[in-house]
């Protein structure tokens, strides 16, 4: 039996590649430490293509690929695994303080109707009115739209790695020590308990990429940092919204019946986990922006989760500079999700040719850090 690929990070990155490669017959090690703050533990679980970095511009048509990847997908993993992530269709209200925004996002609608599946319709106030007396009065009109996907996150990674596993693949719980190479090629690693050989080796570790990891150079690449945004999970107190409500990162998110994220902040630093008292206020306050009329939710949980993020807003994606089979999946950011599928894919397909694809660098992991 050929060594397998090793897979460094089992967060929906690294889940979904390890199920890409499985299924695609290629024996796979995961090697994951399940500390706390993976973005994927306390996610919406987002599937949207029509917008993010980089949209409409240079990621537009991966956005869609990656779409497309889940939708073929997601019936097998579910059937396969026996559990039920949640994937549906939900529609989504952005709304507009301005005219400014309101232009951004009627250019955005035509994007959505030439979409298969997508659709969108603006709304003036009086509409949104209509729709839901409970949104505020100070919108100068909405975009409603239909055809984003939303999953429960968690639940997605653990299914991913459940097929992945029943293929052949070793999910190991431990934090990887050190890389052996020679001649610009990974031999081994090591996670404490001997060096094991493999075939290619892929870091999908996230806004921890940088942990000292001895022997591990991979020479220069984009850096990526930490993107902490905090949510509440809260029960409705009354009818539920009837759909997810926006203004920028103030949103509304549907999760599960009666249950629903608050979300709006991103910071660069401070403590993971439970998030104070005084985020809670702002994020309901955020809420209540954007639906004053929705009666202050119970907050069942709060906490926080940190996204690995680029300064260029793009992913970071492909071989690295120092090792011939060596690769990288990292900066995926608020679209980690949606790119997971997408990112999977090329790498294993660029492991498949041995080198790096043409198509795929405008996220090279060694572009130029002020790329895009």
């Amino acid at each position: 039996m050929k060594d397998p690929i090793a897979i460094v990070g089992a967060g929906i990155a690294g889940a979904y590649l390890a199920y890409r490669l499985a299924r695609d017959g290629h024996a796979v090690l995961v090697v994951d430490d399940a500390r706390p703050g993976r973005a994927t533990g306390w996610n919406p679980g987002g599937i949207n293509p029509l917008h993010g970095p980089g949209f409409p511009g240079a990621m537009e048509g991966f956005y869609r690929d990656a779409f497309r990847l889940h939708a073929e997908h997601h019936e097998y993993v579910q059937a396969r695994s026996g559990t039920d992530f949640g994937w549906r269709v939900v529609d989504r209200l952005f709304l507009a303080k301005d005219e400014q925004e309101a232009v951004q996002l009627r250019s955005l609608a035509d994007k959505y109707n030439e979409l298969e599946g997508f659709s969108a319709q603006w709304m003036d106030p009086a509409e949104i009115g209509r729709w839901d007396a409970r949104v505020g009065e100070s919108w100068v009109g909405g975009l409603m739209t239909r055809g984003n996907v939303r999953v429960d996150a968690e639940r997605y990674r653990q299914a991913l790695l459940a097929v992945a596993g029943s293929m052949g693949a070793e999910i190991i719980s431990g934090t990887l020590k050190a890389v052996a190479t020679r001649d610009r090629a990974i031999e081994s690693i090591d996670w404490g308990h001997g060096a094991v050989a493999i075939r290619h080796l892929c870091m999908a570790t996230g806004s921890r990429s940088d942990d000292p990891i001895a022997g591990w150079s991979p020479g220069k690449i984009v850096p990526v940092t930490p993107a902490i945004g905090d949510l509440l999970l809260v029960r409705s107190s009354d009818a539920p919204p009837l759909a997810d409500v926006s203004n920028g990162l103030t949103a509304i998110y549907q999760h599960d019946g009666d249950h629903f994220w608050i979300g709006g902040t991103v910071r660069a630093d401070g403590p993971l986990g439970e998030t104070s008292e005084t985020i809670e206020r702002a994020l309901l306050a955020g809420a209540h922006s954007l639906m004053p009329g929705w009666k202050a939710p119970e907050v069942v949980a709060r906490s926080s989760a940190a996204r690995p993020a680029t300064a260029d807003g793009l992913p970071a994606v492909g071989q690295t500079p120092n090792y011939a089979n060596g690769w990288i999946i990292n900066g995926l950011g608020g679209k980690g999700i949606l790119l997971s599928a997408w990112t999977a894919e090329i790498v294993a397909r660029m492991i498949g040719a041995e080198a790096a694809l043409n198509e795929f660098a405008t996220v090279s992991p060694d572009r130029p850090a002020d790329h895009g």
